[in-house]
């Protein structure tokens, strides 16, 4: 159940989100901070994850989501980076939307990953890491992110039990 009790005030969609995700949140950081990013190996590790659930994750969004939901692509700013480095694409994974699923509960997944690359591309820059950083280095997700959050600090019940179903299954597939 993702309501708030009803002596509270209804909760915000982006909270109902993050409390009703934590878990498959807080699996994907652990498993994303376990690669590491300071050698090109384990940055293309990094990257060969990011591509193996995004491009599948992508061409779902293209085929079916609103446009208001519509996350820029990322799939291909990863290929570009991993080509660089001499990596192969990795094999995708697979993707459905679970019945019930709100393409919002979606956007929320990966428009937040951008927060997280900034950290990211952050510390690469700190260690002073080689390497191309185009997907980390891009602003469109970010900018993206940020047209959402109105629209996360409303919903309806419904969306909210749909857009936590979709945003959990794109943990998943990370």
């Amino acid at each position: 159940m993702v309501a708030a009790s009803v002596t509270e005030e209804p909760m915000a969609l982006r909270a109902i989100l993050k409390t009703s995700t934590a878990p498959q949140h807080a699996r994907l950081d652990d498993r994303i901070s376990r690669l590491g990013l300071g050698s090109s190996d384990a940055y293309a590790a990094f990257l060969s994850v990011q591509f193996a659930a995004r491009a599948p994750i992508e061409r779902w969004v293209e085929k079916h989501c609103c446009a208001e939901y519509r996350p820029p692509a990322m799939a291909p700013l990863i290929a570009d980076d991993l080509n660089d480095l001499g990596a192969p694409l990795p094999p995708e994974c697979d993707f459905a939307m679970p019945s019930g699923g709100h393409d919002l509960g979606l956007a929320w997944a990966l428009g937040g990953s951008a927060l997280g690359n900034r950290a990211m591309l952050a510390e690469r820059r700190r260690v002073q890491t080689d390497g191309p950083q185009r997907f980390l280095a891009d602003r469109s997700m970010a900018k993206f992110f940020a047209s959402l959050l109105p629209r996360l600090e409303a919903g309806s019940q419904t969306e909210a039990e749909g857009a936590v179903a979709a945003a959990r299954a794109v943990f998943e597939t990370f």
